[in-house]
C-alpha cells in the first residue's frame, strides 16, 4: 500500500510540475509580448518580423526539420548497431535534447554529454552511449567537410569573385574540421 501512495504522489507531483511549467511558459510569452509592444527599440524588430517572406521562413523550418530527421535516423541506426534495439522514440528524444542543450550552453558544448547521460539513463551501456555520440560527431564532421569541399569547388568553377585569401581560409577551415574528430579520438 505504501508503494501505491508513493506512486500516486509521484504522478501528482509530475502533473503539478507540468502545470507550473506551462504557466511559466505562458508568463514568459506574455512578458515578451509586453516588452516588444512597449520598448521603442524592439518595435523595429516587430516591424522587421512583419516583413518576413513566408516561403523563406517555411523553407528554413523545413530545412531544420530535415536536419533533425536525418539526425534521428543517424542516432537510430547507431543505437541499433550498438544494442540491436529499435528505439525510434529514444532517437527522437536524444536528437531534440542534444539540440536543446547545445543551444543553451556556451560554445554548444552541452549536447553531447547530456546525450550520453540520457542514453545511459535509458539503459544503453556507457561505452556504447559514448560510441554513439562520438560516431554521430564523426559523421557530422565528415559530411560538413564534404559539403565545404563541394562549396569551394563550386565557387571556383563558377568564377565567384573571391580573393585568394578566402580560398586559403576556406581550405584551412575544412582541414581543421577534418582533423578535429581524429584529434578528439587521439585524446579519448
Amino acid at each position: 500500500k505504501g508503494e501505491t501512495l508513493l506512486g500516486m504522489n509521484a504522478k501528482q507531483n509530475k502533473k503539478q510540475n507540468n502545470i507550473w511549467s506551462i504557466l511559466f511558459l505562458l508568463l514568459n510569452i506574455a512578458i515578451l509580448i509586453v516588452l516588444v509592444a512597449t520598448d521603442e527599440q524592439l518595435k523595429g524588430s516587430a516591424e522587421g518580423l512583419r516583413q518576413f517572406r513566408l516561403p523563406i521562413v517555411g523553407l528554413a523550418i523545413l530545412s531544420m526539420l530535415l536536419y533533425i530527421a536525418f539526425d534521428v535516423i543517424k542516432i537510430y541506426r547507431l543505437i541499433y548497431y550498438y544494442t540491436k534495439r529499435k528505439e525510434w522514440l529514444l532517437s527522437i528524444r536524444i536528437s531534440i535534447l542534444g539540440k536543446y542543450y547545445d543551444g543553451i550552453t556556451p560554445l554548444a558544448s552541452g549536447g553531447q554529454p547530456f546525450q550520453i547521460y540520457e542514453l545511459t539513463k535509458r539503459g544503453v551501456n556507457g561505452a556504447h552511449a559514448s560510441g554513439i555520440v562520438l560516431m554521430k560527431y564523426f559523421i557530422y564532421q565528415m559530411v560538413f567537410c564534404i559539403y565545404g569541399i563541394f562549396c569551394v569547388i563550386y565557387n571556383f568553377a563558377v568564377g565567384a569573385q573571391l580573393q585568394l585569401l578566402h580560398y586559403i581560409l576556406a581550405i584551412l577551415a575544412i582541414l581543421i574540421n577534418f582533423a578535429a574528430p581524429f584529434i578528439i579520438f587521439l585524446f579519448a
